[in-house]
């Protein structure tokens, strides 16, 4: 749709609802129009409000006339598709050998849809027997269809050399008011096709709140529980519920070491030194005083046998701590030096130590084998 002039339109009516809400179309630039999301007024608002509370506490998932402000112009099966945004991530899972590490990745493509709880609105139902397809994005083919009308059910599969995705999306919900809460009674189900593991998800329930009134926003909280079904493991996620004023509350500190603490240990009961180290290293860059971090992170990288990187991160400490150093990180930088065979650089770390920090006079000269050295 092209709209010649950027004043506003002249409205166009939902001819389907027994009482027609105009339906503004505004370009946001003159060369280059959009079709925009309905904004409705204040009487336009009052006045479905009053038309809307005698479903209180009622399942509006169909048969309840719903104004156009609500909704965005797109239907449910192009929502569906959204989801294939991120389907490297299942390339990743196909190839992994690690199946705990698979089901890491299993687990972000599945939440990755959750970026979308950014947009507010509602998608279009779409009618019986529509379906949509969606091809040439990662070598996959999408098709969906509308197979019920009342109540609204979508079918969707997916699939390329990697995986098998099949969906079938049905929800129960309870309208409150200004909020409505959503319930999934949905299948999921994903085959990986190297290994043939099936997984299924089952994910937690959605609440819209300031549905009417107030700035919209979505929250999803509860347990999210995809099972291999083939080896029963599982992957529970908690998604923390927001706080009363809204999704702004909650944020994720990029400074906070917790969660990288927790990934690192994770890493190492997986068996992945290499990115335990680097979790490790990244914890020290955040926290310089966390000297545990800065040794745990070398030793890990020594459990993969990458002693030059040892060497780099250990040197780094020194240089920017020329006057205040811990003794142990000395001791450590010399013993890497011995293993591997730099004796050279072992001893004038000692000797530079000993000269130069009093709590250095008694450092451990017992290194491995000094007479060679």
């Amino acid at each position: 749709m092209r709209l010649a002039s950027p004043r506003r339109q002249p409205p166009t009516y939902l001819t389907s609802s027994a009482n027609p809400i105009p339906l503004y179309l505004t370009p946001t630039r003159s060369d280059s129009p959009h079709l925009l999301l309905p904004t409705g007024t204040d009487q336009e608002r009052d006045s479905y409000w009053r038309s809307m509370q005698k479903y209180v506490g009622a399942d509006i998932t169909s048969m309840v006339t719903l104004p156009v402000l609500i909704f965005e112009p797109m239907t449910m099966l192009q929502k569906m598709a959204e989801l294939m945004e991120y389907a490297h991530l299942l390339e990743q899972a196909d190839n992994c050998e690690d199946p705990y590490m698979r089901l890491v990745y299993t687990a972000s493509w599945f939440i990755s849809i959750y970026y979308a709880l950014q947009r507010t609105w509602k998608p279009f139902n779409p009618i019986l027997g529509e379906t949509y397809e969606m091809v040439n994005h990662c070598g996959i083919t999408f098709i969906a269809e509308q197979v019920s009308h009342h109540p609204p059910i979508s079918v969707a599969h997916a699939e390329n050399e990697h995986f098998v995705y099949d969906i079938t999306s049905k929800v129960k919900t309870k309208f409150l008011g200004n909020s409505v809460d959503v319930y999934p009674l949905r299948r999921t189900r994903l085959k990986l096709k190297k290994d043939g593991v099936i997984l299924e998800l089952v994910p937690p329930p959605t609440k819209v709140n300031n549905l009417i009134f107030g700035r919209t926003w979505i929250d999803s909280p509860g347990e999210m529980v995809l099972t291999n079904l083939t080896s029963r493991d599982k992957v529970v996620l908690y998604f923390q519920p927001c706080g009363w004023f809204g999704y702004s509350i909650i944020r994720a500190d990029p400074d906070d070491v917790s969660l990288r603490y927790h990934r690192a240990s994770i890493y190492v009961e997986l068996g992945n030194y290499h990115k335990a180290a680097e979790s490790y290293e990244q914890i020290w860059q955040l926290r310089p005083q966390n000297l545990e971090a800065l040794k745990t992170a070398a030793m890990m990288y020594q459990r993969c046998s990458q002693h030059d990187r040892i060497v780099s991160i250990l040197d780094d400490y020194l240089r920017k701590n020329p006057k205040d150093v811990d003794v142990s990180v000395v001791h450590l930088l010399a013993s890497m030096h011995m293993l591997g065979n730099a004796h050279d650089k072992a001893l004038h770390h000692i000797e530079y130590a000993q000269q130069n920090y009093s709590a250095a006079k008694d450092l451990p000269v017992d290194l491995g084998n000094m007479e060679k050295a």
